[in-house]
């Protein structure tokens, strides 16, 4: 099985969205592209369209766990709105086929979930399953795999597309190969121990390749260790923790990460190498270089789609697209795309260019919507960043002289 392509991306009555909003992920050509920008102004909804997708993915990893929540949180500025479900839906390709998947969910259950894959000799869209209030909906359902059986097991706050993936279902298969190939990297703030350093561990040529992007965007770092050590029994013993949990971190202790400079001598020749607490003695910005390099990394190498909230924040602007331009260049060999949501307008024209912008902003209601800027009558010859600052697209602040 090859990797899943998301092409588009839909949500309705989620956070600050209402009506269905749609991120369009392909070029011209309906096929995917490899930059998605999206620019709006701060609380405009951006990172609500990354949350969205990260509760996509988790409801259908995790919908069939033991205390499993359905993530309801509908709009709150709509009379009415917080009897609706909240409802996502995709397109997305894989091994020569398109799916679409959608579902729609009430805090305590799903309300509809159905599934479409084109015909390898047609093209065309058949249904695969249809799942509504009352349970199976469509006849073809027990022909593909989600008959009557599977449906008598799975619980209302369930998806059937997870319950399905207990029985090597090809369906179910196809989805979970899509929320496989689309980690979402949400902004936890400057102080928080993101995902990278587990990736750096169990990946040597990973490892490899961030210590050679350091070197070529002049960081001082000659190399970078990352150690398992034990956590004394005592501290553990006093954690205000579950007693597995507890029994969990004495079993595999604590990981200590740090980055190793050059010592010089009076001569300024190097004599050996000193260590630094990545977390305490690095810098904001050499800790957020890391944040985002290393998914950006790990996504070329397997051709993912990798969605990261408020890029940007503590880099520099020429850092900033260095990393985003190996997506539009032979770096990319396996069709990895990126998606980002940012206030680094520098990317605009240089690294993105006008069919690659996507605009949020919210309306006098407070509601958010979704825009491509090639809908705003924007051209592909013009200065993309000066006349989106100037206000000529929209999607920035309302600031009012006084």
């Amino acid at each position: 099985m090859g990797t899943a392509k998301l092409l588009s991306f839909t949500l309705a009555n989620y956070r600050s969205f209402y009506a269905p909003q749609t991120i369009d992920l392909t070029d011209r050509n309906g096929a995917p592209r490899s930059l998605t920008v999206i620019y709006g102004p701060n609380s405009s909804g951006k990172s609500n369209t990354a949350s969205a997708m990260q509760d996509f993915r988790s409801c259908i990893l995790n919908s069939s766990s033991a205390n499993w929540r359905l993530p309801y949180m509908p709009f709150m500025l709509r009379s009415g709105a917080a009897d609706k479900p909240t409802s996502f839906d995709v397109t997305f390709s894989l091994d020569g086929r398109k799916y679409r998947y959608a579902f729609s969910f009430l805090a305590d259950r799903v309300v509809e979930e159905t599934l479409r894959a084109s015909s390898p000799k047609s093209g065309r869209m058949n249904l695969v399953f249809r799942r509504g209030e009352h349970g199976i909906e469509s006849k073809s359902a027990s022909k593909y795999g989600f008959g009557r059986a599977i449906e008598e097991k799975t619980r209302p706050e369930t998806l059937l597309i997870t319950k399905a993936r207990e029985d090597n279902n090809s369906y179910s298969a196809a989805v979970f190969s899509l929320v496989g190939s689309m980690p979402t990297m949400l902004d936890r703030g400057v102080d928080a121990k993101p995902q990278f350093v587990e990736m750096l561990k169990s990946n040597e040529d990973l490892r490899a390749k961030i210590l050679d992007l350091l070197k070529n965007c002049d960081f001082s770092i000659r190399d970078i260790a990352i150690e398992t050590k034990p956590i004394p029994e005592e501290l553990v013993s006093s954690l205000p923790l579950p007693q597995e949990v507890r029994s969990a971190l004495a079993e595999h202790g604590g990981t200590s990460f740090s980055t190793l400079h050059a010592i010089r001598d009076d001569e300024l020749s190097i004599v050996g190498l000193g260590a630094m607490d990545f977390w305490t003695q690095e810098s904001n910005g050499t800790r957020k270089f890391f944040e985002m390099a290393v998914p950006i990394v790990s996504a070329l190498e397997r051709g993912d789609t990798l969605y990261l909230d408020e890029y940007g924040a503590y880099l520099h602007p020429m850092l900033a697209k260095t990393l985003v331009s190996l997506f539009k260049s032979g770096a990319n060999k396996t069709g990895a795309s990126l998606i980002v949501n940012t206030q680094s307008t520098s990317l605009m024209g240089g690294v993105a260019d006008r069919d690659d912008i996507v605009l949020v902003e919210k309306d006098a209601f407070e509601e958010s919507h979704i825009t491509p800027l090639k809908s705003r009558g924007a051209r592909t010859n013009e200065p993309l960043e000066s006349r989106y600052l100037r206000g000529y697209y929209g999607a920035v602040p309302r600031v009012r002289d006084r």
